[in-house]
């Protein structure tokens, strides 16, 4: 049975937009009662490039979330991506008043304050400080001090900060969408809380969330965040790539890359040598004829952005200082993950065992949403529900039973129309 608590995310990316609204159930599995998803326009790259196509964008995502789901959205968890954001670790420490028999969240808010100052690019802003290690009088290794008791108190964290001008464009959009913003969310914080398994968290594990604009990354050792890093390079520079060489339409292109790519190319006889038909593809070329190109070609052509990208996330990993302490590997998310040998290539490249994450723990509708192109958006929702305090007020109107029947009626249908 649902708990009675709602949450809606809305994961605003460069080639879609998706807004979720999700339940927490009591085994602790995520039920997707309601989706949203449209192509998204005013986006280039994570960041917002028109104002008015991209708040357009995330209205029709929340409209259809509301009318399959039977709620009507008021606020939302949002993801933010970009090269704009950065990454910084910080230590912080406070003295405790001697006459307080305990530790409050004040101090744990004051010490995590003490743990984000540290030097930032001018016009940034700090999104999240995340807590790595606490330590207490000089024992390390405390998980959560509330309620602890002690006289000095010490914290190691993550900051993650962005360009305060890229995130107040973000607000406005959702703004103009008459959406009001919970909380900003970095893409692969989200894509980690809906794919890594616990023990990968605690061994230590890089989330690579290749979306169509960027390329994410999240480092957890010790079931906490250590490193986070953003590479301008993600699926829309593989789809250029095919539209270059092959000659054809963007779109062509892309439609290619989905329905016949693969990350390494088949093992075969090369083009020239004896390829048949079943060696080409054909596509609509500019002038809206049907083309023939080289479906070997279209592979050499994914796979060497592919190794770019991937050489990329080794030297970012690497000079992070934490690519010998990764023996869970890398988790690929995002919708280029889905191109077959992707894992394979990975391995190849980088070094060490990867593998395709999906979003856990959903139930009901969010079964349709398991791909790892849907990771981030799950992800946000599941960061909300862990964080949303039950004596909050939900911010949402509760449906009625007629409304309850109505939009599952329709879902099914919904997402034939929507999903890939």
């Amino acid at each position: 049975m649902p708990s009675g608590h709602a949450v809606v995310a809305v994961d605003l990316g460069t080639s879609k937009a998706c807004a979720i609204v999700a339940e927490s159930l009591a085994d602790g599995r995520t039920a997707i009662v309601g989706v949203g998803l449209c192509p998204a326009q005013g986006m280039a790259k994570g960041v917002v490039t028109d104002l008015d196509e991209a708040s357009a964008t995330v209205a029709r995502a929340i409209e259809r979330a509301e009318r399959n789901s039977g709620y009507r959205i008021l606020s939302a968890y949002v993801s933010i991506s970009g090269a704009h954001l950065t990454s910084a670790n910080g230590r912080g420490v406070v003295a405790l008043p001697r006459q307080q028999p305990e530790i409050t969240p004040g101090e744990i808010s004051r010490v995590l304050a003490a743990a984000s100052a540290v030097p930032a690019l001018v016009n940034n802003e700090v999104l999240h400080v995340l807590p790595r290690t606490y330590t207490l009088d000089g024992q390390e290794g405390v998980a959560d001090p509330l309620g602890m008791i002690g006289t000095r108190l010490e914290v190691e964290a993550h900051i993650i900060s962005g360009s305060a001008t890229t995130i107040r464009n973000v607000s406005t959009v959702l703004e103009r969408a008459g959406v009001a913003i919970d909380e900003l969310v970095p893409e692969p914080l989200a894509a980690a809380d809906a794919a890594l398994t616990p023990a990968e968290r605690a061994m230590g594990v890089a989330l690579v969330d290749i979306g169509a604009g960027t390329t994410d990354i999240a480092v957890f050792v010790e079931d906490a965040i250590w490193h986070t890093a953003v590479l301008p390079l993600g699926g829309n520079h593989l789809t250029n790539d095919l539209s270059i060489v092959l000659q054809v339409p963007f779109e062509a292109a892309e439609q290619l890359k989905i329905t016949a790519g693969r990350a390494m190319p088949l093992p075969g006889v090369p083009d020239g040598h004896g390829a048949g038909d079943g060696d080409h593809l054909d596509v609509e070329g500019f002038d809206g004829a049907t083309q023939r190109v080289s479906r070997r070609v279209a592979h050499e052509v994914i796979e060497a952005r592919l190794e770019q990208l991937l050489t990329l996330v080794r030297k970012e990993l690497r000079e992070s200082g934490y690519d010998g302490a990764l023996p869970g590997g890398i988790v690929l998310t995002g919708g280029t993950a889905l191109l077959p040998e992707i894992a394979e290539l990975t391995r190849q490249v980088v070094g060490v065992r990867a593998r395709i994450g999906t979003p856990r723990r959903l139930a009901g509708l969010g079964e349709s949403l398991g791909g790892p192109a849907f990771a981030t958006a799950v992800g946000l929702a599941q960061w909300g529900l862990a964080r949303q305090r039950p004596s909050e007020p939900v911010r949402r109107a509760m449906r009625s039973s007629r409304e309850r029947r109505r939009s599952s009626r329709g879902l099914t249908g919904w997402l034939r129309e929507l999903l890939p």
